[in-house]
């Protein structure tokens, strides 16, 4: 059986080179935040400004670099209203941090985001 693949185009241009691995962004400017990167207010905005924008975080149980309870508790507590908690979907799978490394949670991430593309796009 054959299944069609539906390609969508962001359209986003730009003439900033692509860093990837490179020492030019150093020293880090933290501005005002602490030694840790939150930018639960800056999504909590973005969902506020564009009620069509979604979110899918992908959680594993035993992750030691983005702890599972704090995704959950960020999420939970980002102040937005209430009907925007719709489009937020918290997916948990028994990995740690590289939730393809486990099989059974590679299948079940793949079929996770599968969903969450087919209902961000209305299809």
């Amino acid at each position: 059986m054959t299944r069609a693949v539906r390609r969508f185009k962001l359209k986003y241009e730009s003439d900033l080179p692509y860093e990837i691995l490179t020492g030019d962004v150093q020293p880090w400017n933290w501005g005002e935040q602490n030694r840790y990167l939150n930018v639960a207010e800056t999504l909590a905005e973005s969902l506020t400004r564009n009620p069509f924008l979604k979110v899918h975080v992908s959680s594993g149980y035993y992750d030691m670099a983005t702890p599972w309870l704090a995704s959950h508790y960020t999420f939970s507590h980002l102040g937005i209203d209430p009907a925007l908690t719709k489009n937020i979907t918290l997916d948990d799978y028994t990995s740690g941090h590289m939730v393809y490394l486990n099989l059974a949670d590679l299948k079940k991430q793949k079929s996770d985001l599968a969903r969450f593309i087919r209902s961000a796009a209305g299809l």
